[in-house]
């Protein structure tokens, strides 16, 4: 009989390599081998700025503000204006009423709060790093329209302007 091949022995086993020491609980700290049990908030992650949302962000508001101050200015003129409508209607001299009293502290304030309001949203998104161009956008086109409303307002509720236009 012919020999048979001798059977193969198994390795010894190797002894497993020696476990790392456990990790610290996701939101603890542990310094100097002493683990804290206050919790510690994750790293934010980073968002870009965005250099054009700033600064079109920042021409938009600017823009906004010429627009308050304009809105200011027109307030303070409009009796004069109305005088002057007053006068190319030989209509004597213009006397302001209880609504375009009202009319005209309107269009001042609520263009400065608008501008006001925008303002401080802008910064709040700029600074959490959000897109922020579109609140002083939407700010300047509600003002834009509330400003001609009241202006076309002042003139229409005038009783003797509006006798004279349309008799």
């Amino acid at each position: 009989m012919s020999e048979l091949p001798p059977i193969p022995q198994r390795p010894t086993p190797i002894e497993p390599a020696p476990a790392p020491p456990a990790a610290p609980a996701v939101g603890y700290v542990s310094a100097g081998g002493y683990s804290s049990t206050l919790p510690v908030a994750p790293a934010p992650q980073g968002r870009r700025r965005h250099v054009a949302d700033i600064v079109v962000s920042s021409i938009l508001l600017f823009l906004g503000l010429l627009g308050a101050a304009g809105a200011g200015v027109t307030a303070a003129i409009l009796p004069s204006a109305m005088q002057q409508q007053y006068d190319d209607y030989s209509l004597g001299t213009f006397e302001p009423t209880a609504d375009f009293t009202v009319i005209q502290h309107s269009l001042w304030i609520a263009t400065l709060i608008l501008f006001l309001a925008a303002l401080g949203l802008t910064v709040m998104l700029i600074v959490k790093k959000r897109l922020s161009f579109s609140v002083p956008l939407i700010a300047g086109f509600v003002t834009t329209v509330l400003y001609w409303a009241l202006v076309v307002a002042a003139l229409v509720t005038d009783p003797a302007l509006g006798d004279a236009i349309n008799p």
